[in-house]
Protein backbone atom coordinates (compact mmCIF):
# COMPACT_ATOMS: atom_id res chain seq x y z
CA UNK A 1 0.00 0.00 0.00
CA UNK A 2 1.25 3.39 -0.83
CA UNK A 3 1.90 5.80 1.98
CA UNK A 4 -0.36 9.06 0.86
CA UNK A 5 2.27 11.40 2.86
CA UNK A 6 5.32 9.79 0.94
CA UNK A 7 4.07 11.07 -2.23
CA UNK A 8 2.95 14.30 -1.19
CA UNK A 9 6.41 14.28 0.17
CA UNK A 10 8.32 13.14 -3.10
CA UNK A 11 6.33 15.47 -5.46
CA UNK A 12 6.72 18.32 -3.13
CA UNK A 13 10.90 16.96 -3.90
CA UNK A 14 10.63 16.93 -7.59
CA UNK A 15 9.16 20.48 -7.40
CA UNK A 16 11.89 21.79 -6.00
CA UNK A 17 14.80 20.41 -7.90
CA UNK A 18 12.61 21.66 -11.08
CA UNK A 19 12.35 24.79 -9.58
CA UNK A 20 16.34 24.69 -8.13
CA UNK A 21 15.33 25.11 -4.66
CA UNK A 22 17.17 22.26 -3.90
CA UNK A 23 19.80 19.88 -6.28
CA UNK A 24 19.18 16.29 -6.57
CA UNK A 25 22.24 14.14 -5.31
CA UNK A 26 23.27 12.88 -8.50
CA UNK A 27 23.12 16.50 -10.21
CA UNK A 28 24.81 17.30 -7.42
CA UNK A 29 27.66 14.58 -7.54
CA UNK A 30 28.16 15.40 -12.06
CA UNK A 31 28.49 19.10 -10.99
CA UNK A 32 31.54 18.48 -8.40
CA UNK A 33 32.89 15.84 -10.68
CA UNK A 34 32.81 17.95 -14.01
CA UNK A 35 34.42 20.70 -11.83
CA UNK A 36 37.27 18.49 -10.42
CA UNK A 37 37.82 17.22 -14.44
CA UNK A 38 37.81 21.02 -15.67
CA UNK A 39 40.56 21.60 -12.39
CA UNK A 40 42.67 18.90 -13.62
CA UNK A 41 42.55 19.25 -17.03
CA UNK A 42 43.67 23.21 -16.10
CA UNK A 43 46.67 21.74 -14.11
CA UNK A 44 47.12 19.13 -17.19
CA UNK A 45 47.26 22.01 -19.57
CA UNK A 46 49.11 23.99 -18.19
CA UNK A 47 51.83 20.95 -17.88
CA UNK A 48 51.38 19.93 -21.41
CA UNK A 49 52.22 23.81 -22.36
CA UNK A 50 55.24 23.91 -20.52
CA UNK A 51 56.32 20.27 -21.93
CA UNK A 52 56.33 21.67 -25.04
CA UNK A 53 58.04 24.41 -24.66
CA UNK A 54 60.76 22.72 -22.83
CA UNK A 55 60.57 19.95 -25.94
CA UNK A 56 61.29 23.29 -28.54
CA UNK A 57 64.10 25.02 -26.34
CA UNK A 58 65.74 21.42 -26.21
CA UNK A 59 65.32 21.19 -30.09
CA UNK A 60 66.79 24.72 -30.47
CA UNK A 61 69.74 24.43 -28.36
CA UNK A 62 70.38 20.88 -30.02
CA UNK A 63 70.35 22.93 -33.19
CA UNK A 64 72.65 25.88 -32.02
CA UNK A 65 74.83 22.80 -30.53
CA UNK A 66 75.13 21.69 -34.05
CA UNK A 67 75.97 24.86 -35.55
CA UNK A 68 78.52 25.73 -32.92
CA UNK A 69 80.16 22.70 -33.62
CA UNK A 70 80.00 23.47 -37.05
CA UNK A 71 81.16 27.39 -36.57
CA UNK A 72 84.49 26.12 -34.18
CA UNK A 73 85.56 23.45 -37.24
CA UNK A 74 85.47 26.56 -40.01
CA UNK A 75 86.02 29.67 -37.95
CA UNK A 76 87.73 28.47 -34.18
CA UNK A 77 85.17 30.07 -32.27
CA UNK A 78 81.74 29.68 -31.28
CA UNK A 79 78.23 30.49 -32.09
CA UNK A 80 76.69 32.98 -29.54
CA UNK A 81 73.06 32.90 -29.08
CA UNK A 82 70.56 35.44 -29.62
CA UNK A 83 70.55 35.55 -25.41
CA UNK A 84 74.14 36.03 -25.37
CA UNK A 85 74.53 38.54 -28.44
CA UNK A 86 71.52 40.40 -26.58
CA UNK A 87 72.91 40.36 -23.36
CA UNK A 88 76.10 42.01 -24.50
CA UNK A 89 74.61 44.27 -26.84
CA UNK A 90 74.90 47.90 -25.85
CA UNK A 91 72.58 50.81 -27.04
CA UNK A 92 74.95 53.05 -29.81
CA UNK A 93 74.73 55.87 -27.55
CA UNK A 94 76.35 54.09 -24.98
CA UNK A 95 78.84 53.06 -26.93
CA UNK A 96 81.67 54.83 -25.43
CA UNK A 97 85.59 53.73 -26.75
CA UNK A 98 88.50 54.22 -28.80
CA UNK A 99 88.01 53.32 -32.74
CA UNK A 100 90.76 52.36 -35.08
CA UNK A 101 90.25 52.70 -38.54
CA UNK A 102 91.91 49.99 -40.69
CA UNK A 103 92.95 50.00 -44.54
CA UNK A 104 94.51 47.18 -45.75
CA UNK A 105 95.36 45.41 -42.36
CA UNK A 106 97.18 48.69 -40.98
CA UNK A 107 95.45 50.81 -38.56
CA UNK A 108 95.22 54.62 -40.34
CA UNK A 109 93.25 56.04 -37.64
CA UNK A 110 92.89 56.04 -33.78
CA UNK A 111 89.91 58.36 -32.06
CA UNK A 112 87.90 58.63 -29.23
CA UNK A 113 84.17 58.85 -28.79
CA UNK A 114 81.26 58.68 -26.26
CA UNK A 115 79.16 57.49 -29.61
CA UNK A 116 81.79 55.49 -31.54
CA UNK A 117 79.27 53.82 -33.94
CA UNK A 118 78.44 57.41 -35.01
CA UNK A 119 81.87 59.25 -35.41
CA UNK A 120 82.58 56.32 -37.37
CA UNK A 121 79.65 56.67 -39.78
CA UNK A 122 81.18 60.66 -40.34
CA UNK A 123 85.00 59.38 -40.98
CA UNK A 124 83.26 57.54 -43.60
CA UNK A 125 82.67 60.69 -46.00
CA UNK A 126 86.51 61.91 -45.51
CA UNK A 127 88.82 59.11 -45.14
CA UNK A 128 89.55 55.75 -46.74
CA UNK A 129 89.02 53.23 -44.66
CA UNK A 130 87.82 49.24 -45.19
CA UNK A 131 87.24 48.09 -41.78
CA UNK A 132 86.81 49.09 -37.80
CA UNK A 133 87.70 47.76 -34.46
CA UNK A 134 86.90 49.46 -31.17
CA UNK A 135 88.06 49.26 -26.87
CA UNK A 136 85.06 50.15 -25.42
CA UNK A 137 86.23 52.50 -22.37
CA UNK A 138 84.87 54.98 -20.09
CA UNK A 139 84.63 58.60 -20.72
CA UNK A 140 87.04 59.61 -18.47
CA UNK A 141 89.71 57.54 -19.92
CA UNK A 142 89.14 58.23 -23.29
CA UNK A 143 91.87 60.80 -23.60
CA UNK A 144 94.66 58.89 -22.28
CA UNK A 145 93.56 55.48 -23.80
CA UNK A 146 93.52 57.25 -27.11
CA UNK A 147 96.67 59.12 -26.60
CA UNK A 148 98.43 55.79 -25.71
CA UNK A 149 97.18 54.07 -28.76
CA UNK A 150 98.06 57.12 -30.86
CA UNK A 151 101.96 57.42 -29.51
CA UNK A 152 102.42 53.94 -29.69
CA UNK A 153 101.01 52.90 -33.50
CA UNK A 154 101.71 56.59 -34.86
CA UNK A 155 98.64 56.25 -37.29
CA UNK A 156 99.32 58.19 -40.64
CA UNK A 157 96.18 59.82 -40.71
CA UNK A 158 96.09 61.27 -37.24
CA UNK A 159 98.19 64.36 -38.16
CA UNK A 160 101.89 65.53 -36.31
CA UNK A 161 102.58 68.34 -33.89
CA UNK A 162 105.25 71.10 -35.62
CA UNK A 163 108.21 69.24 -33.44
CA UNK A 164 107.01 65.91 -35.81
CA UNK A 165 105.63 64.48 -32.43
CA UNK A 166 101.90 62.92 -33.03
CA UNK A 167 98.99 65.00 -32.40
CA UNK A 168 97.35 63.18 -29.41
CA UNK A 169 95.37 64.84 -26.55
CA UNK A 170 98.01 64.03 -24.34
CA UNK A 171 101.58 64.61 -24.82
CA UNK A 172 103.38 61.29 -24.16
CA UNK A 173 106.22 62.32 -21.95
CA UNK A 174 102.97 63.48 -19.62
CA UNK A 175 101.49 60.24 -19.85
CA UNK A 176 104.60 58.51 -18.13
CA UNK A 177 105.96 61.46 -16.76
Amino acid sequence: MTNPAAIAGAAEWRRKVKTGEIEAPWVRKRREKKTQNEQGALIFGDYTERIKKAKEELAALEKHKAYAAKSIALTGASLLRHEEISAAAKPIEESSGVYFLVSCGEVVYVGQSVQVMNRVQEHRALKTFDSVAYIPCKPEMLNKLESLYIHILRPKTNGKMPDQSMNAPIKLMELFG
